[in-house]
């Protein structure tokens, strides 16, 4: 980025930040879905080795979901740093900031979501049962 007016960069790191909000919304929502999807067809399905690649692809795409939430929220976090360095700047009033891990943090609350879906995951393959 050029250097520029400190109030235009925090507009566009602002605008960064609501997208992501958005962006985390409509992955949990695919998530889920696919998660539920998964579900229902495990519980339809009769051959074992079937339920198994499905169980393992449940717990691939939960992976996968968690990998693109944490990159993610990395680059949020980074940038919500940069707007407060800007707001202070700009006499505004700064982000508060939070711990990435707190479960009460959106953040943490996707992180622990992630963990507990993968967990579950992890116990139905190793039980080798349907769901």
């Amino acid at each position: 980025m050029s250097a520029g007016e400190p109030l235009d960069e925090y507009k566009i790191t602002c605008e960064f930040l609501r997208s992501y909000a958005t962006l985390r919304f409509l992955r949990f929502t695919v998530l889920l879905g696919a998660t539920g999807g998964l579900v229902g067809t495990i519980e339809s399905e009769t051959d074992p080795v079937h339920i198994l690649v499905l169980k393992l692809a449940g717990l691939g795409l939960t992976l996968a979901f968690g990998m693109m939430d944490y990159s993610a929220s990395v680059a949020w976090h980074r940038m919500r740093k940069r707007a407060s360095v800007l707001a202070q700047a700009l006499q505004f009033e700064p982000f508060v900031d939070s711990s990435p891990w707190s479960p009460i943090t959106t953040t943490g609350a996707s992180r622990y979501l992630h963990l507990f879906l993968a967990l579950i995951w992890v116990f139905v393959i190793v039980r080798g049962q349907a769901l």
